[in-house]
C-alpha cells in the first residue's frame, strides 16, 4: 500500500472523477485500452510484455482506481515497486500520460474529465518515479 503521508492532498478529492468516469467497469476498460497503448508503442512494447498483459493490467486498474479516488488505498505492492520497469524517468512518465486521453476516450470521458484524469496522474508521478514529495509549508 502508499503511505497515504507521501500522497498529494489534492488526490484525496478526486472521487468524483472516480465516478464521473464511469466507476470500476471504466476502469478495467480503462486499463485494457491502456495496456493496448502501452503494447503499441515501441517505448513500451517490450516492457509491457515482460510483465504481462494480466498483471500489468491488473496494476493499472488499480493504479486508476486509487489516483481517480476510487480507493483510498493502492492495492499493490507500492507504485513505485509496480511501476519501477514500466517507468523510469520524468520523459516515460510524460509518455505515459500522453497515452491516458486515448485509453480513456474507450469509456467515452469528457475532454473535461481526460483532462482532469492528467491532473490527477501528475499529482502521482513523484510517489511513481519516487522522488522526494514536496511536504506543504
Amino acid at each position: 500500500m502508499v503511505d497515504i503521508d507521501n500522497v498529494p492532498e489534492d488526490r484525496m478529492t478526486m472521487a468524483t472523477l472516480y465516478f464521473e468516469l464511469g466507476g470500476l467497469p471504466a476502469m478495467r476498460t480503462t486499463a485494457h485500452a491502456l495496456y493496448d497503448h502501452l503494447r503499441e508503442d515501441a517505448q513500451f512494447a517490450d516492457r509491457a510484455a515482460r510483465i504481462g498483459k494480466s498483471e500489468l493490467v491488473g496494476r493499472l486498474e488499480a493504479f486508476l482506481t486509487f489516483t481517480f479516488g476510487g480507493s483510498p488505498y493502492y492495492e499493490g505492492q507500492s507504485l513505485r515497486t509496480d511501476y519501477k520497469i514500466l517507468l523510469q524517468s520524468d520523459q516515460e512518465f510524460d509518455r505515459f500520460c500522453n497515452l491516458i486521453p486515448a485509453a480513456l476516450h474507450s469509456v467515452r470521458a469528457s475532454l473535461a474529465a481526460r483532462d482532469d484524469a492528467i491532473t490527477a496522474i501528475e499529482q502521482m508521478r513523484n510517489v511513481v518515479l519516487d522522488k522526494p514529495v514536496a511536504q506543504p509549508a
